[in-house]
């Protein structure tokens, strides 16, 4: 990759992996993202302040002639898949409404598929029971997996969750609770409680089986699910 000089004589490369992608400008950081140093920079003042500023160049919707003008031959294409890989990982991924132990069986079901250790997600859902994320939080052997706290509430806290569920697998097909999967239950609702986060549900999934530990009664109950 090129560099070129910033005012303190570093290179771009070097002022990025000593003070981090905050000390950048936004002219440099588009002169590094295509990596022609000194050129690159002089080229990204005049492209960005064309466009009105970096954030107004990526909202806007070039026609494909501004596109030629700016881009050429492999810039052209990485611009392209850049642009798309932005407006995916912009855009929201559907919520499902998680009103039964069914439909959060079925949110998760493939992520089981083929598994030969038990692993343990988590799924948070607001307070419209619709689902907000899916995490692996641990992964153990063929007969146990063991979460820590910070990993379930961290992210539960992170997305602002109003409710959550466990979901684990067992391995040889028997979906009865064990005695350390009733413990870490109640201790995870009692936790959610003081954090106000209520703990939906407990699923025990094997192939296309699943247990609900709220429908046998270990969770509160409550008037709708």
């Amino acid at each position: 990759m090129g560099s070129s000089l910033s005012k303190k004589g570093l290179s771009l490369e070097k002022k990025l992996e000593l003070y981090g992608e905050g000390s950048l400008t936004n002219e440099e950081l588009w002169s590094l993202f295509w990596g022609n140093g000194k050129e690159a920079l002089c080229a990204a003042k005049l492209e960005l302040k064309s466009a009105g500023g970096l954030k107004a160049f990526f909202d806007s919707s070039l026609a494909k002639s501004d596109q030629e003008s700016l881009f050429h031959g492999k810039k052209a294409l990485v611009w392209r898949v850049f642009q798309e890989m932005r407006k995916r990982g912009s855009t929201c991924e559907k919520k499902h409404l998680l009103d039964s132990p069914k439909k959060i069986f079925d949110l998760v079901e493939s992520d089981f598929l083929g598994q030969n250790l038990e692993i343990c997600l988590l799924v948070g859902r607001n307070k419209q029971k619709e689902s907000i994320f899916v995490q692996k939080i641990g992964v153990g052997d063929n007969q146990k997996v063991f979460c820590r706290m910070r990993d379930i509430f961290q992210p539960l806290l992170y997305h602002d969750a109003a409710g959550f569920v466990l979901v684990h697998n067992h391995l040889l097909g028997v979906l009865t609770p064990s005695q350390e999967d009733l413990i870490s239950t109640r201790t995870l609702e009692k936790v959610g409680g003081f954090l106000e986060i209520e703990m939906t549900d407990h699923l025990i999934v094997h192939q296309q089986n699943f247990l609900s530990l709220y429908e046998l009664g270990y969770l509160r109950q409550r008037e709708s699910y």
